[in-house]
């Protein structure tokens, strides 16, 4: 809000450093579901650094668990299974991160503005209604989001592939 869109390398570094820590969550024994990633609960650092905040919603994987019984997070940001449909999952988290991203570089949820880009592809299969169909754990996702963020942008013309000011200005 303060500072308006975000660019895409950073829209890469903050969705690889929540990977990382969703990875940890998600690796305990039971697995630990946050259930409520958007932008106010993601903080900024100084130094480029993310922290991810409130785990009020957060919950284990229980085995066996059919569907959750009320929704718990937040409207836009929560994926389909908050609503009754299925138990949370590591992939409800996944939805909810791909959601944030497109937050970030467009400024409104993704059914209002899909975000255009490197990251498109790897927010669109973010959110998949059916949870199997999103990336199977934020391992995966942070795979997908380093291929992408090094993959070259061939439409643009030589010089500003590498998105770098001191190439673009001489192109």
């Amino acid at each position: 809000r303060d500072n308006g869109l975000f660019p895409e390398q950073m829209c890469f570094d903050i969705g690889m450093q929540l990977c990382r820590i969703l990875m940890e969550l998600h690796s305990r024994k039971p697995a630990i579901i946050h259930r409520d990633i958007k932008p106010s609960n993601v903080m900024l650092l100084p130094d480029g650094s993310v922290k991810l905040i409130d785990f009020g919603a957060a919950k284990t994987v229980s085995d066996g668990e059919k569907r959750d019984t009320v929704l718990i997070g937040t409207a836009g940001f929560a994926a389909p299974e908050q609503y009754g449909f299925s138990a949370s999952t590591p992939q409800t988290d996944l939805y909810a991160l791909g959601v944030l991203l497109n937050t970030l570089l467009t400024g409104v949820l993704p059914w209002e503005k899909e975000a255009r880009g490197q990251l498109s592809g790897v927010i669109s299969r973010c959110l998949k209604m059916d949870p199997k169909s999103r990336y199977a754990g934020a391992w995966e996702l942070y795979d997908a989001l380093k291929r992408a963020k090094k993959q070259r942008i061939c439409w643009l013309p030589p010089g500003f592939r590498t998105l770098r000011w001191y190439k673009m200005i001489p192109a």
